[in-house]
């Protein structure tokens, strides 16, 4: 009696005996995969993660509390003014009782810095003039600014502009002032303009605004 091996053969059969024995091989890549993920989240690298993150939130919504507290304490703050201002109050130095850090901000401006187009500082020396240093002039740099503006008070006098702090001093004594007579319009976009209104009008601040723009400027310190 033949005794032969009588299951098929070829690449059919291999074929099927491949496709019999892929669910038990998916299977067992699956619980590999699963067991390398369970390590993985229980190992030391993803402990030291989660810390990390842990941390990392705590640290900023800590800081957030922090900053609403401290705002809410400024609102909170009452202000108490050193010096009583009103808008006659032009001295920056009694402005500067209430706001000390403003204030040493605007002296500072009385420091000159070199720059490319900022001109320098030249030594000044004329009768009735505080000022012993003034920036340098313009028209001696570009003498077309002369033409340009021939019959205009600019092409007598215009300097490079300086810090905020010698505002004052720099345009009352300007020779500007003394071309022509200019008008005392030229005073109303100063801070002090109200006590000066109410000054010239008696109180009416509206007929001092008229008379300030029948005067003329006059050259040296406000009178």
């Amino acid at each position: 009696m033949d005794t032969a091996d009588q299951s098929p053969k070829g690449p059919a059969a291999e074929a099927d005996r491949d496709s019999a024995t892929s669910p038990a091989k998916d299977e067992g890549r699956g619980r590999v995969a699963a067991r390398h993920k369970r390590s993985f989240f229980r190992g030391p690298v993803f402990m030291v993660l989660l810390m990390a993150l842990v941390a990392g939130a705590t640290f900023v919504v800590t800081m957030l509390l922090m900053s609403i507290n401290n705002h809410q304490a400024e609102g909170s703050r009452a202000f108490h003014n050193v010096a009583e201002l009103d808008e006659t109050s032009y001295d920056p130095a009694i402005w500067g009782q209430n706001y000390p850090v403003q204030y040493a901000d605007f002296k500072r401006t009385a420091e000159f810095t070199p720059a490319e187009h900022a001109g320098k500082m030249v030594p000044h020396s004329v009768e009735g003039d505080p000022r012993t240093e003034v920036k340098s002039q313009k028209l001696e740099e570009d003498p077309r600014l002369v033409k340009m503006w021939s019959g205009y008070a600019f092409a007598v006098d215009y300097r490079h502009a300086r810090g905020h702090a010698y505002t004052a001093v720099d345009q009352q004594h300007t020779l500007r002032n003394a071309k022509d007579q200019q008008p005392g319009t030229c005073a109303n976009c100063h801070v002090s303009a109200p006590a000066l209104y109410d000054k010239l009008g008696n109180g009416d601040r509206e007929a001092g605004f008229e008379a300030t723009g029948t005067m003329k400027l006059l050259p040296g310190p406000l009178r």
